[in-house]
């Protein structure tokens, strides 16, 4: 569907004047930059769960071409919804910038990774490649995700350390056989309505009812936020990866002032269809208390805000990262539930583990991604 999309008009001129006449759900949904990166990824870690190792290599360079093409989307994206012939025919360029203001209150907490790069993303390529690697060539794709992953999440340990484990390698024959865990936590953002009384210049004493309705983050708290892993010696708890609450502000921020613009832009064509009918029956009183009462239910009817979002993705991952055991058990704890994992010994082993709320079971898999070069016993275990 995204591929079909990317060959059409970013908006139909049907599409755009049905939201003027009732709102932003009209136009087609058009997957964000964040989710396109989301998309691939996601799939990648559907395959990787199928076992389907070989697949799940294309889905992830695509989502690094992705990553690598969300920045230069988001800006166009931008420019063509907030050029300043649309704005000046909203008149709005000062009531969207009090909008903004008042709907990004509070949000300021929520720095941004940079470009809607997503570090989970970047994780998963980096351990692929680690996992795969057969030759130079998927070595350095590896070394360098892990690389750009040290930029994004400067404070998590185990990515300095492991950073540090790959570029001291010589050869994809000298990997260290190495089991990641990564605990995928709660449910990301959701949208939810505010409306907002703005004063615009067509509001008066004529006009009988005038609003807009405009999407806001709603976050959710209710998550577990660590899990223990033991194997062997070694007995580690995981470390933040990637935040979604932050990768979805990011996009939200940058999406406002066009949304703001084309709400208003609707508000105003519709409230001004009102004025314009009620100066038309001014003289017949009855009639035009009945178009007074028709234009207000109507506008009152369509003031709905555009709510729609890949609901059901995580609100944060973590991992953690320890020499694959000899005896090929992983221990997984996590709010009092634990589970034992079986890994492959000799091997580097991914370990995924989706944690839907605090009162809900752990769904976990394992995948053997290759044959290390260096067996867990020859080398000193994870502390």
């Amino acid at each position: 569907r995204i591929a079909e999309d990317d060959l059409k008009p970013r908006e139909s001129i049907t599409a755009g004047i049905a939201s003027t006449l009732t709102n932003l759900r009209a136009i087609p949904y058009e997957a964000r930059p964040m989710e396109r990166i989301l998309l691939s990824t996601m799939r990648a870690v559907s395959l990787l769960g199928q076992g389907e190792i070989d697949r799940a290599r294309p889905e992830l360079i695509a989502a690094s071409f992705r990553q690598q093409d969300a920045a230069d989307r988001q800006r166009k994206a931008i420019e063509s919804t907030t050029d300043s012939r649309s704005i000046s025919r909203a008149n709005t360029t000062r009531a969207t910038d009090e909008a903004r203001v008042e709907l990004t209150a509070g949000l300021e907490q929520f720095q941004p990774y940079g470009d809607f790069v997503n570090p989970f993303t970047e994780w998963l390529q980096a351990v692929y490649f680690y996992g795969v690697a057969q030759d130079g060539e998927d070595l350095s794709r590896s070394r360098t995700a892990w690389r750009r992953l040290a930029g994004m999440v400067p404070g998590n340990e185990f990515v300095i350390r492991d950073l540090a484990m790959i570029d001291g390698l010589a050869s994809a024959r000298a990997r260290p056989a190495m089991t990641f865990v990564v605990f995928a936590t709660g449910f990301g953002p959701r949208l939810e309505e505010q409306r907002l009384d703005l004063p615009l210049f067509l509001v008066n004493d004529t006009v009988d009812y005038f609003g807009v309705a405009i999407p806001v983050p709603a976050f959710n708290s209710r998550f577990e936020r660590s899990l223990d892993v033991f194997a062997a010696d070694a007995a580690v708890r995981t470390q933040m990866l990637a935040d979604m609450d932050r990768i979805f502000v990011e996009q939200y921020n940058a999406e406002l002032p066009a949304i703001i613009a084309k709400t208003l832009l609707a508000a105003s064509a519709k409230a001004a269809t009102a004025f314009g009918l009620s100066a038309a029956t001014e003289d017949d009183e009855t009639l035009n208390a009945i178009v007074r009462i028709v234009a207000s239910l109507y506008q009152a009817s369509v003031n709905q805000a555009d709510l729609r979002s890949w609901a059901g993705l995580p609100k944060q991952w973590a991992y953690a990262s320890v020499r694959t055991p000899d005896d090929g058990i992983v221990v997984i704890e996590s709010a009092g539930e634990r589970a034992s994992v079986e890994v492959v010994p000799g091997s580097v082993n991914l370990i995924y583990v989706r944690s839907l709320g605090p009162s809900d079971r752990l769904r976990i898999f394992s995948v053997d991604l290759g044959a290390a070069g260096v067996p867990a016993s020859s080398k000193e275990g994870a502390g």
